[in-house]
Parts: C-alpha cells; sequence; structure tokens
C-alpha cells in the first residue's frame, strides 16, 4: 500500500519487507553479473535501483528509508542496493 509522502516521493505503508527483499535479490543479481564483466549488471541498476536525478545527473536511489528509520543510523538513510 503507497500513500503520497510528498510531492516526488510514495511512502510504502505495507509490504516493506516484500519490497526489501526484492530490491536486495536485485542487487545480489546486479553484483553477480558486474563480477562477469555481464553488461545486463547496469540495465538492472537504472532500471530497477536508481534514476538519474533531473537536477544532478547522479543516480538517486528508487527506495530509501523513512525520515522516522534515518535516525537509527542505516547508512546515511539510504539502503545499500
Amino acid at each position: 500500500m503507497l500513500l503520497p509522502a510528498d510531492h516526488s516521493r510514495m511512502e510504502i505503508i505495507d509490504g516493506q519487507q516484500r519490497l526489501a527483499t526484492t530490491a536486495l535479490t536485485i542487487a545480489a543479481i546486479r553484483d553477480r553479473l558486474a563480477a562477469h564483466g555481464d553488461k545486463r549488471a547496469v540495465t538492472l541498476e537504472r532500471r530497477y535501483q536508481a534514476s538519474e536525478s533531473l537536477r544532478t545527473g547522479e543516480p538517486e536511489p528508487r527506495l530509501t528509508l523513512s525520515k522516522a528509520d534515518q535516525d537509527v543510523g542505516h547508512g546515511g538513510g539510504r539502503i545499500a542496493v
């Protein structure tokens, strides 16, 4: 279940664990492909894990922790995928 968090993000209310598990699985597949020099690793990254910021041109993760969870100290509030 999603709720609008602000003008550019949605907040996940239900299904967080499934989404996080999926993101970590995709990251593991991406890393395995990259280790073997497979160009599909870049496709996975761009399609499912990060999008390019229109402001900075830098990749931004598609999945981030909520403001409340950022204070817990999990890598600056971003899930490392």
